[in-house]
Order: C-alpha cells, then structure tokens, then sequence
C-alpha cells in the first residue's frame, strides 16, 4: 500500500470516528481537503473535487480549496467552471497573482492567449519582476511571431534574473527563429553552462552554428549530443548532412546515416532535400551511389532525378 493510499485510509478513518464525536466543522473541512489533495495527487480529479466540496459544506468559499478545486476541474478540461470559481476568487481577493496565473493558464490550454495575456500583464502591474509571468508572455508572443514583444519579456526575465536558464534558452531559441544565429550562439552556450545535459538546446545551438556555416563547430556540436543520447535519430541525420555536403566525409557520413535511418529516422522531406543537394555537390559518383544504396536498402530513396543537373 503506497503512502499516498495509507494517507486516504487513514482520513477516512478519522472522518467515519468523527461521526460519533463532537468533531468540530472546522476540522471535519480540513480533514476532507485533506482527501482532496490525497485524491488529486493520485491524479483522481472527480474525487478530489467531490471531497474539495465536502469541505466547502463546512467552511464556505475556504480560498485554498476552491483553489485546489479549480486546479482540479481544469485537469478534466472543465475550463468553464475552473474560470467560475477563479472569477469569484479574485472578486475577493483581485491582487492574487497565483489565482491570475492559473485563470491564464486555463485560458492558454484553451487556445485563448489573448485572454491569457491579459492575466499575465495584470500579474505584472501587481508584482512587475514575476519570473513566470515574463516567460510565459515571452512564449505566447514567439508563437504570435511577434518577435519584438517576446525578446523584450525575454530580455526583461534576464534583467531580473541574470542567469535564468530558461530565459537563455528561449532567448536563444527565438533569436536564431529571428534569423539572428550569431546573437542565437552567445544565449545558447550560456544556457549550456548551467544545463550541459539539454540535448534539445545541444540540437539547437547546432542548428545556428549551421546557420553561421561554422560547419566543424555544428559537427562537434552534435557529437556532444550524440554522446549524451544515442538514440537521437535527429542528431544522427543532420550530422550525416553535414558529412556528406559541408565536410565531404563520405564514409562517416554514410554511418551516420545509416544509424539514423536504423533508428527509425523517416523525414522524406528533409531525405528529398539532402539527395537533391549530394545529386550536384562535389562528391564522388561511387561516394554519391553509395548513398542512394543505402537508402534504397532501407526503402527512403526518393523518387526524383539525382543525374545532378538543374
């Protein structure tokens, strides 16, 4: 029996002998908001919100249970009564900005960033260095592609915290989606420092010495990332472009391919792209065919012309 059942078991006890003593309401409302919690984190919603309103029964709009009681029905996806119970919340206290932050984020999984926006920003009025607010209106902007907007909150998250790691990495992240990879390598390094196990940031910092056509750089870097995970099916095929159009090494690149494919790597796009760019580069003919066979093997070879001519 896990810790977490233990503790339900043993709240219902009390809950069943405090019906034959003089337990007050006030106890019984923290002992099943106490079960609530007990039900929500097993991941139980539906009876975390029937024992989240037991307690209300006896302590009436308790802020921390409805709370809880909205973070549950959001959850289920019942956003509407997450956005009821919040609503009469902030009514009552409107300079909470944990409540302002979850109605936002209640607004944001429906798709209503707009919304959303507005909640953050009212959770800067109130408190203006609120690292989550910053982050979070970074990213809503990035994915509005208003870029300005979303490097300013960005650079706003590092004013208040210098080395805040996830500022470095969506900074980074969206300055190389700006076009802007030598801004991209400074931001990404520096967030490297402080997680040096983040593939994803590895493949994307990758991705801007690319960009810079820093080609040995983008090759170590994806090295690293190979040595942290072997299976990244991604960091194999782009290191075997690299080998088999930038650095001309046909023989390791064809290992990197392989591998890749080996894992599952399926992109036919980005397959199409690389024969047509072999088709007219500076390989070899048996380099080239040594290819083509590979992926012939492994059913990937694209239908297109590969004589190299435009």
């Amino acid at each position: 029996m896990t810790s977490r059942i233990v503790c339900i078991v043993l709240i219902f006890a009390f809950i069943a002998s405090s019906c034959a003593s003089s337990v007050s309401g006030k106890d019984l409302a923290k002992e099943y908001f106490n079960l609530g919690n007990a039900y929500f984190a097993i991941k139980r919603y539906k009876d975390a919100i029937e024992f989240y309103q037991k307690s209300l029964d006896f302590e009436e709009g308790a802020p921390k249970t409805s709370f809880n009681m909205a973070t549950s029905y959001i959850a289920l996806g019942n956003y509407d009564k997450a956005i009821e119970i919040l609503t009469a919340l902030l009514a009552k206290d409107p300079r909470n900005t944990e409540l302002y932050s979850l109605m936002a984020y209640a607004m944001h999984v429906q798709g209503k960033d707009e919304e959303a926006v507005v909640d953050y920003q009212k959770i800067l009025e109130i408190q203006p260095e609120d690292r989550d607010a910053l982050y979070n209106l970074g990213i809503i902007y990035w994915r509005k592609k208003d870029f300005e907007k979303a490097e300013g909150y960005f650079r706003s998250l590092l004013k208040v915290s210098v080395n805040e790691p996830k500022a470095l990495f969506g900074l980074g992240s969206l300055l190389l989606d700006e076009g802007k990879p030598q801004d991209a390598v400074g931001f990404l390094n520096q967030y490297l420092e402080t997680k040096p196990e983040d593939t994803a940031a590895y493949l994307v910092l990758a991705n801007a010495y690319s960009a810079l056509q820093r080609y040995l750089k983008a090759l170590d870097t994806y090295d690293k990332v190979i040595a942290l995970d072997k299976t990244l099916k991604d960091a194999w095929f782009r290191r075997a472009a690299i080998q088999l159009t930038k650095a001309q090494d046909p023989d390791r690149g064809a290992v990197s391919l392989e591998q890749a494919l080996d894992l599952g790597f399926n992109d036919m796009t980005a397959v199409t792209a690389l024969v047509k760019e072999i088709a007219s580069g500076p390989l070899l003919e048996n380099e080239k065919n040594q290819v083509y066979v590979l992926l012939k093997k492994k059913n990937m070879m694209p239908n297109i012309d590969t004589s190299g001519k435009k």
